[in-house]
C-alpha cells in the first residue's frame, strides 16, 4: 500500500498548475500526512482544511480530510468523502483506493466490487485499478476475473510479484493447488518487498488457512510501512479475522503508548470487542467512542450494530432515524446514502423488526434488488413471519437460478439451517450441491458441519469428515474443527489429540479449544480437560489467552494450585489484563490467601467497576465468606449483565442469592438460565436448591435432573444430601 502521498506531478495535474505553486501545495499536503502519522489529527484536519480553502476546485484537501476520518476509525464518514470525490473527479485514484479499503474493512464486498469497477473505468491505465478489482474479485468469488486483472495490472506497469501472489490466491481458492504453489513461489521470490507485496503475501496465507504465516507477513507489512498508523489499522483488522486476540490487544497498548489518542484507542476496543463477540463490552466501547467523537455517521452506525446484538430495540430504531435524518438534512452523496440504507435494512432484517424490514426490502433501489443479501434476507423474513409457502417459492427460484454457483448454494444452505427456519433437509441438499460444484469450497463444508453441531447431531457431523476427507488435510482450522466434532461425539481423548495437532500449527487461535473445553466440561471428563489445558500451555507458553483458558479449565477441575500458576503467568505476560488479575486474586482465595485475594479484587474494582470478571470473583469471594452479602448480590447482578449472561456468571448469581437468603430470586434466575443452558447441570441444581429452601414442589425432580446432566463436586454432595432429606 502506498503512503497516501500524492506526487508533485499528480498534485500539479489536480490543481492545474506546476512549478513553485504546485510544489508548495504538495508540501502542504505532505505536512498534513506527516501530522496524521504522528496522530495529530486536529492539526492535520486544519492543514487539509487550509488546502481545501486555498484551492476550492481541488479534491486534495477533501481527500486529506477523508484520510483523517479514516485514521480515527470513522470509516463511514471517510467513505462518504471518498465516494463524493470519486463521483465528480477523475484525477485522484488514491480516493478510489481509500473507498475500496474501507469497504473491505466493513465487509461491504459487493459495494467494493462496484467501486473498484468504477475505479477501472475512470483509470483504465493505472495498475492500481486492476489491482483493486483483482483483490475484490477474489473476495466475491470471481477467480478468473481476478487473474485477468492481474495480467492487465502487469501490462500497465504493476508489480509482478504482487500479481503473482494474487494469482496464487485465485488458484488456491479454485482448488488448483499445484498452480497456486508455482505462483506463490514466483511471488515470494520477488526482490521487491514493498508493503503492498507483503500484504499480498499475508492475504494469500490467510486464504490458505495458514494463520502463523499470515500473521508473520502482516507484521512484516507494518515494518515495511515504517510502522505507520494506517498499516497498523490494516494489521489490526487482520488479527481480529485470524482470531489473534492477544496480539490485537498488544497492538492497542502499543498504539496508545505511541500517542494514538483516546478516539483511536476507543475505536480499536470497539472493533476488538465486536471481533471477540463480547457484546456488552462492545456496546460500552461504542458509547465511549461516540462521546469522544460526538455525533457522526460512523459512531451512530457502530452504536446501531452493537445495540442490535444486545436486542435493544428502541435505541436501534433511534439510531436509524438519526442516520436517515442527517443524510437527508446535510445532503449526503446519493450513492453513499443508497449504500448505507441498504446496509441498515440488511442488518435490521436480522433483528426483531420483521414486518417493517420486509417492506423496506421490497423498496430497495434497483441496483440492490438482485443482490444475494437482499434476496436471502427477504426469504428469511418471509419464513420468520409465517409466510412459509411464499418463502419456499422465493427460495425455489433462487435454487433453480443459481445452480452450479457454490457461493449462492452455500448461503442458501445457511438460510435453511437457521434456528428459526429449520429446513434441514433443504440445507443438506444446498450444501451438498455447493460441494459437488466445488469440492474445495470451504464455507459450505464448515457450515454443513456446524449445522449438525448446532442441532446436536455430532455423529452426522463426524460422518462429513469421512465423506469429504480432503478438507482436514489442507486446512489447519478444519483439522481443529474435526477435533471439536470428535469431542462432541464422545471421542474425547481422540478429539483433544486432534486439537493438539492444530495447536502446534496455529499457536494463538483458541476459539475451537474454548468450545472443546465447554463440551468436555458438560460431559464431566476432567482428566481430558486437564490434558487440553496442558496442551494449550505447551503450545503457546507466551500467550496470556492460553494461560487464561487453562485457568478456566483448572478451575473447573478443582485444581486451584495449577489455576493460580496459570493466572500468575497470564498477569506476567499481560500486566494490563484485568481479567487475568481478577482470576489470580480469586486463586489466592481458593488456595487459602483470602485476605490477599480480597485486597487485590477491591483494588481492581475501584478502577474497573464494569469489568465482568472483577464483579464475578469479588461477589463470589464475599459469598464464600458470608460477608457483605447485599453488596455481593449487586456485584453478581452486574457481572451477569455485563457478561451477557454467561454460564459461570449466571450460576454465581444464583449462588449469591441463596447465600443472601433470597431463594425466590435464585429460583427465578435458575429458571431463566435453565432455558438457555438446558443441557448443563447447575441451573437445575440451583432451581432444586431454591425450591427446597422455599418448601415448594419440584426440588427432587430438578436435583435428579442436575445429577443426570453431570453434576459434580460439592454441589453433587449437597444435592444428594437434600435428596436424602426429602425421602
Amino acid at each position: 500500500m502506498k503512503n497516501y502521498v500524492l506526487t508533485l506531478v499528480a498534485i500539479s495535474l489536480i490543481i492545474g498548475c506546476s512549478g513553485e505553486k504546485g510544489h508548495q501545495y504538495g508540501s502542504k499536503f505532505q505536512q498534513g500526512v506527516d501530522l496524521l502519522n504522528e496522530f495529530k489529527f486536529e492539526n492535520a484536519r486544519t492543514a487539509f482544511q487550509d488546502l481545501a480553502e486555498s484551492q476550492p476546485g481541488s479534491p486534495v484537501g477533501l481527500y486529506g480530510h477523508a484520510l483523517t476520518e479514516e485514521g480515527q476509525l470513522k470509516y463511514l464518514d471517510a467513505l462518504h468523502l471518498y465516494m463524493s470525490i470519486n463521483e465528480v473527479d477523475s484525477v485522484l485514484p488514491e480516493s478510489f483506493e481509500g473507498a475500496c479499503r474501507v469497504m473491505l474493512r466493513m465487509g461491504m464486498i459487493d459495494d467494493a466490487f462496484i467501486e473498484s469497477a468504477l475505479f477501472l473505468r475512470k483509470f483504465p491505465d493505472d495498475p492500481r485499478s486492476h489491482y483493486w478489482l483483482a483483490k475484490v474479485s477474489l473476495d466475491g468469488g470471481t477467480y478468473a476475473r481476478a487473474r485477468t486483472e492481474c495480467d492487465r495490472m502487469i501490462e500497465h506497469g504493476g508489480d509482478k510479484g504482487v500479481a503473482s501472489l494474487i494469482k496464487a490466491r485465485a488458484h488456491f481458492l479454485e482448488g488448483s493447488f499445484d498452480s497456486a504453489a508455482v505462483y506463490l513461489e514466483k511471488g515470494l521470490a520477488s526482490v521487491n518487498k514493498s508493503p503492498q507485496h507483503l500484504m499480498a503475501a499475508a492475504d494469500y496465507y490467510e486464504t490458505a488457512d495458514m494463520t502463523d504465516s499470515a500473521t508473520y507477513y502482516s507484521r512484516e507489512f507494518v515494518t515495511a510501512s515504517e510502522d505507520r498508523p494506517d498499516a497498523n489499522l490494516e494489521h489490526f483488522h487482520r488479527l481480529l479475522r485470524l482470531g489473534q486476540f492477544s496480539e490485537a490487544r498488544s497492538l492497542i497498548y502499543r498504539l496508545e503508548e505511541k500517542g494514538a489518542g483516546e478516539i483511536v484507542v476507543a475505536g480499536l476496543w470497539l472493533f476488538y470487542y465486536r471481533g471477540e463477540e463480547t457484546p456488552v463490552k462492545a456496546r460500552n466501547a461504542g458509547t465511549i467512542y461516540r462521546t469522544l467523537v460526538r455525533d457522526c455517521m460512523s459512531s451512530s452506525f457502530y452504536e446501531f450494530l452493537v445495540r442490535g446484538v444486545m436486542d435493544e430495540g428502541v435505541p436501534v430504531e433511534e439510531e436509524v432515524m438519526w442516520m436517515e435524518n442527517i443524510m437527508a438534512k446535510e445532503g449526503y452523496n446519493a450513492r453513499f446514502q443508497a449504500l448505507l440504507k441498504h446496509q441498515i435494512v440488511i442488518y435490521m432484517s436480522t433483528l426483531k423488526f420483521e414486518l417493517r424490514t420486509l417492506a423496506d426490502l421490497g423498496n430497495v433501489r434497483g441496483e440492490f434488488r438482485n443482490r444475494m443479501d437482499t434476496k436471502l434476507s427477504e426469504a428469511h423474513l418471509l419464513y420468520r413471519t409465517g409466510q412459509w409457502d411464499e418463502g419456499d417459492r422465493k427460495t425455489d427460484i433462487l435454487v433453480s437460478a443459481h445452480k452450479k454457483q457454490p457461493i449462492w448454494e452455500s448461503h442458501l444452505g445457511d438460510l435453511f439451517a437457521l434456528h428459526d427456519v429449520k429446513l434441514y433437509d433443504k440445507a443438506v441438499r444446498a450444501y451438498e450441491a455447493a460441494l459437488e460444484t466445488d469440492q474445495w469450497y470451504r464455507p459450505a463444508f464448515v457450515n454443513y458441519v456446524e449445522m449438525y453441531l448446532r442441532i446436536d447431531q455430532p455423529d452426522k457431523a463426524l460422518a462429513l469428515f469421512e465423506k469429504y476427507p480432503h478438507f482436514e488435510t489442507k486446512f489447519e482450522s478444519i483439522l481443529a474443527l474435526k477435533g471439536l466434532v470428535q469431542v462432541r461425539a464422545a471421542l474425547e481423548e481422540e478429539g483433544v489429540e486432534t486439537i493438539g495437532e492444530q495447536l502446534s500449527k496455529i499457536h494463538n487461535d483458541f476459539r475451537i479449544s474454548a468450545r472443546a473445553y465447554q463440551a468436555l466440561d458438560e460431559s464431566g471428563n476432567l482428566v481430558t480437560m486437564k490434558k487440553l489445558a496442558q496442551l494449550l500451555q505447551a503450545a503457546s507458553p507466551n500467550n496470556p489467552d492460553a494461560q487464561l483458558l487453562a485457568w478456566d479449565i483448572y478451575f473447573d477441575c478443582y485444581d486451584s494450585s495449577a489455576a493460580l500458576e496459570a493466572a500468575e503467568k497470564a498477569v506476567t505476560l499481560e500486566p494490563q489484563s484485568v481479567s487475568a488479575a481478577a482470576k489470580r486474586a480469586f486463586s489466592y482465595h481458593l488456595t487459602g490467601e483470602t485476605d490477599r485475594g480480597r485486597t487485590e479484587l477491591e483494588n481492581l474494582i475501584a478502577e474497573n467497576r464494569e469489568e465482568p470478571d472483577v464483579n464475578l470473583y469479588l461477589s463470589w469471594l464475599l459469598a464464600d465468606q458470608g460477608v457483605d452479602l447485599q453488596r455481593a448480590s449487586n456485584l453478581a447482578r452486574k457481572s451477569n449483565f455485563n457478561s451477557f449472561m454467561q454460564y459461570r456468571n449466571w450460576m454465581n448469581l444464583c449462588y449469591v442469592y441463596v447465600k443472601y437468603g433470597r431463594s425466590d430470586l435464585a429460583r427465578g434466575e435458575a429458571s431463566k438460565s435453565s432455558r438457555k443452558f438446558k443441557d448443563r447441570p447447575l441451573p437445575f441444581y440451583w432451581l432444586g436448591v431454591a425450591t427446597h429452601l422455599e418448601n415448594k414442589d419440584g426440588a427432587a425432580e430438578n436435583l435428579v435432573k442436575a445429577i443426570d446432566l453431570g453434576l459434580r463436586g460439592n454441589e453433587l454432595k449437597e444435592a444428594n444430601k437434600i435428596l436424602v432429606s426429602l425421602r
